[in-house]
């Protein structure tokens, strides 16, 4: 599975840095500095990956579908999903450390 490991945003076009971890049966989002975090299950087809059973605290989000691409190389990762009226593109470079808790 490609998807498995550490993304993060990489564009600085004024919004916060994201990093998303996939594990082999869960993905944690984080944001905020690190401060917003979210754990929940995760299943992929060729074209969308499925978040199920979000969890942020103690409160179960709804579940969310993210269309999505990887470049050839496998180490650009791109999702798109409805915001609003209109529909969010976000990429993501693979990354081997997660920012919010690699500082020195």
């Amino acid at each position: 599975m490609g998807l498995i490991g550490i993304w993060e945003t990489y564009e600085d076009d004024g919004h916060n840095k994201i990093v998303v971890t996939f594990y082999k049966d869960s993905v944690i989002t984080e944001l905020y500095g690190g401060v917003h975090h979210t754990n929940s299950n995760w299943t992929v087809d060729s074209s969308k990956i499925y978040f199920t059973n979000i969890k942020l605290l103690d409160t179960i989000l709804s579940d969310v579908t993210y269309k999505y691409t990887l470049n050839n190389t496998k180490d650009t990762l791109s999702l798109n999903f409805p915001q609003k009226s209109k529909r969010v593109t976000v990429l993501f470079n693979k990354a081997t450390t997660n920012i919010f808790f690699d500082k020195d």
